[in-house]
């Protein structure tokens, strides 16, 4: 391994053989680990080389606040919660707007891979309940399971408000995000969320589900939620922010507080501080 100050290691499970290696040559030198949500919520309770490489860690960064309250307490001391950032579009179109059943038609954006993790389709079940809804939904993602992409092409054959647009480049990507006025964010998992980021830089509310990975950085009280894998209560959401102007008011409020974490300004900030001290002999933690 080529001589360095610092390793940062971007995944506790997978990161263990570079991990093993830095530390054999010099391991007086500082390891950070970032956490990824597959870290937190699915092999730290099953894998015990991640909660050891942890422990082998000077300093941890978690994503968000519950993926640090998952970790043992005797490693939170060592564990700084840095948002992820994302730089707003300036796309500004769809900022003032007050209630959503005003509009002639309500544009909601999901953007997920088709894999069952992300359940990119509950969205397009959702509303199909909601016949008489005047809105339209876009889908963005790569095929990435077979049975999801016939369930995609299926949907939108009998739903014309429906479209999947398959992998979009990231700028169109952005740009579709920040002139939707609600973006929804089915996942089952998460460890944290860039489209969260992208939509909250923007001003765009948010309907998500109340999974931690996204409730730790929206906060236990956002008013955008709804249960995992729930297509009706998900529908009952959608048609309430359409048709209730305080509600959808309350839930832009509330993204709109949450933005300030999502600053790449915010971010920058907090791992100058952070590295300073990793790379301060004196003042490292031990």
């Amino acid at each position: 391994m080529a001589p360095a100050d610092l390793l940062v290691v971007l995944h506790a499970r997978r990161g263990e053989e570079v991990l093993r290696e830095w530390q054999a040559t010099d391991p007086d030198l500082p390891v950070l680990v970032a956490l990824t949500g597959t870290d937190v919520y699915r092999d730290l309770g099953s894998d015990p080389s991640v909660l050891e490489n942890l422990e082998n860690a000077t300093a941890i960064v978690a994503l968000q606040e519950d993926a640090k309250e998952r970790l043992p307490a005797a490693l939170r001391s060592r564990t700084h919660v840095i948002y992820q950032s994302a730089t707003p579009t300036g796309v500004t179109e769809n900022s003032t707007v007050e209630e959503l059943s005003s509009l002639e038609s309500v544009d909601l954006a999901v953007v997920a891979n088709l894999r069952p993790e992300k359940d990119p389709l509950l969205p397009a079940r959702a509303i199909e309940r909601l016949s008489d809804v005047a809105l339209t939904l876009t889908l963005v993602g790569a095929e990435l399971d077979s049975d999801l992409a016939r369930e995609a092409e299926a949907i939108a054959a009998r739903e014309p408000r429906f479209r999947w647009l398959g992998l979009l480049d990231a700028d169109e990507t952005r740009r579709r995000i920040a002139a939707a006025h609600l973006v929804v964010i089915p996942s089952r998992i998460e460890g944290s969320c860039n489209v969260l980021s992208e939509a909250l830089v923007d001003g765009v509310p948010v309907l998500a589900t109340r999974i931690g990975g996204l409730v730790g950085t929206l906060g236990e009280d956002y008013p955008g939620y709804f249960p995992v894998g729930d297509v009706d209560a998900l529908a009952r959401t959608i048609a309430r922010a359409i048709e209730d102007g305080a509600y959808y008011r309350k839930i832009r409020a509330a993204a709109r507080a949450c933005a300030v974490k999502a600053s790449p300004a915010t971010e920058l900030a907090a791992w100058r501080v952070l590295l300073a001290t990793l790379l301060d002999a004196e003042n490292r933690p031990k």
